[in-house]
């Protein structure tokens, strides 16, 4: 019975830890997600937390095709990140269509992306470590084609990060968030940054 209390009281403390620790950003496109409070957001002019910018509504007012947000260590490395771009150019692919496609069908569309990404990572001293297939995944009604990649960039001190690209289809509302994280923290980043992902909504 004291070890049914105790963990009831620890599963309780870290409910309210999740519940206080996250702050929801309301995006264009009528997208949004959650993010730690302490996150850095990148904006026009300067560099701002999660919380002062969600408190100030930014979210509401910005009207740019990208959203950046970072995290740090007390060393002041970069240890996860997560980047949201507007596609209003993207192939014309509905949701419907996307939620039809075979796999042959996503590494056709994804065809010549791995050796885009590989050159980009290249042209700043990085390599790319490993890559996974595309797939499709569903959250909260959003149907996203997904996939991964882990990269280093020596020079910049933050290790092996691993990547996630999660692609929405819809028209002019296509959008791309990409998340990534320190593989050396991956035990506290790793929950972190699946929250994230699986909080993402578009109305």
């Amino acid at each position: 019975m004291i070890r049914l209390i105790i963990l009831t009281i620890a599963l309780t403390a870290n409910m309210a830890f999740a519940q206080s620790s996250f702050v929801s950003l309301p995006l264009p496109q009528n997208v949004s997600i959650e993010l730690p409070k302490n996150w850095i957001v990148a904006t026009e002019n300067t560099r701002i937390t999660a919380e002062a910018f969600a408190e100030s509504l930014g979210g509401h007012k910005n009207t740019d095709l990208k959203f950046l947000a970072e995290s740090y260590d007390q060393q002041n490395h970069r240890i996860a990140n997560v980047n949201v771009v507007y596609l209003p150019n993207a192939p014309p692919l509905s949701q419907s269509e996307l939620r039809a496609f075979t796999q042959s069908e996503f590494e056709s569309n994804t065809k010549g992306l791995q050796g885009q990404i590989n050159e980009v990572i290249k042209k700043v001293g990085g390599r790319l470590l490993s890559w996974e297939k595309p797939k499709r995944v569903e959250i909260n009604g959003v149907t996203l084609m997904e996939l991964g990649y882990s990269t280093i960039v020596p020079s910049t001190g933050e290790g092996v990060f691993k990547v996630k690209m999660l692609h929405m289809f819809a028209g002019p509302k296509s959008f791309k968030l990409t998340i990534g994280y320190s593989v050396d923290r991956a035990l506290v980043l790793e929950p972190i940054t699946n929250h994230i992902i699986n909080s993402l909504k578009q109305k």
